[in-house]
Protein backbone atom coordinates (compact mmCIF):
# COMPACT_ATOMS: atom_id res chain seq x y z
CA UNK A 1 0.00 0.00 0.00
CA UNK A 2 1.40 3.40 -1.00
CA UNK A 3 0.33 6.47 0.97
CA UNK A 4 0.99 10.05 -0.03
CA UNK A 5 2.83 12.13 2.53
CA UNK A 6 2.14 15.78 1.82
CA UNK A 7 3.40 19.12 3.01
CA UNK A 8 1.03 21.89 4.09
CA UNK A 9 1.81 23.80 0.88
CA UNK A 10 0.62 20.84 -1.25
CA UNK A 11 -2.94 21.30 -2.61
CA UNK A 12 -3.72 17.68 -1.53
CA UNK A 13 -2.61 18.38 2.06
CA UNK A 14 -6.07 18.03 3.60
CA UNK A 15 -7.53 15.49 1.17
CA UNK A 16 -8.35 11.87 2.00
CA UNK A 17 -5.10 10.49 0.57
CA UNK A 18 -3.13 12.35 3.24
CA UNK A 19 -5.49 11.45 6.11
CA UNK A 20 -4.58 8.99 8.87
CA UNK A 21 -8.02 7.36 8.72
CA UNK A 22 -8.18 6.71 4.94
CA UNK A 23 -7.45 3.19 3.67
CA UNK A 24 -6.90 2.66 -0.09
CA UNK A 25 -9.27 0.08 -1.57
CA UNK A 26 -8.03 -2.82 -3.72
CA UNK A 27 -6.02 -2.26 -6.88
CA UNK A 28 -7.38 1.22 -7.68
CA UNK A 29 -5.73 3.48 -5.11
CA UNK A 30 -7.94 6.40 -6.22
CA UNK A 31 -10.75 4.98 -4.07
CA UNK A 32 -10.58 4.15 -0.39
CA UNK A 33 -12.53 3.75 2.83
CA UNK A 34 -12.82 6.37 5.55
CA UNK A 35 -12.18 4.60 8.86
CA UNK A 36 -12.62 7.70 11.06
CA UNK A 37 -15.93 6.53 12.55
CA UNK A 38 -17.68 3.18 12.96
CA UNK A 39 -18.91 1.51 9.76
CA UNK A 40 -22.43 2.15 8.48
CA UNK A 41 -24.90 -0.73 8.57
CA UNK A 42 -26.12 -1.45 5.04
CA UNK A 43 -29.63 -2.82 4.68
CA UNK A 44 -28.49 -5.71 2.51
CA UNK A 45 -29.79 -9.21 2.95
CA UNK A 46 -28.02 -10.25 5.15
CA UNK A 47 -27.10 -6.87 6.72
CA UNK A 48 -23.46 -5.84 6.38
CA UNK A 49 -21.21 -3.10 7.69
CA UNK A 50 -19.54 -0.69 5.26
CA UNK A 51 -17.21 2.25 5.66
CA UNK A 52 -17.87 5.31 3.49
CA UNK A 53 -16.01 5.08 0.16
CA UNK A 54 -14.27 8.26 -0.95
CA UNK A 55 -11.78 9.29 -3.62
CA UNK A 56 -8.24 10.31 -2.82
CA UNK A 57 -9.12 13.95 -3.60
CA UNK A 58 -12.18 14.16 -1.29
CA UNK A 59 -11.93 16.01 2.01
CA UNK A 60 -13.93 16.55 5.19
CA UNK A 61 -13.79 18.32 8.54
CA UNK A 62 -12.33 15.28 10.37
CA UNK A 63 -9.00 15.35 8.51
CA UNK A 64 -6.07 14.08 10.61
CA UNK A 65 -2.62 14.38 9.04
CA UNK A 66 -0.63 11.11 8.72
CA UNK A 67 2.53 13.20 9.11
CA UNK A 68 2.66 13.83 12.89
Amino acid sequence: MIRLMTHKSDPHHESCIACLFWLPRGGDSRFGECRRHSPIVARDNPPSAQWPVTTDEDACGDFTDIVG
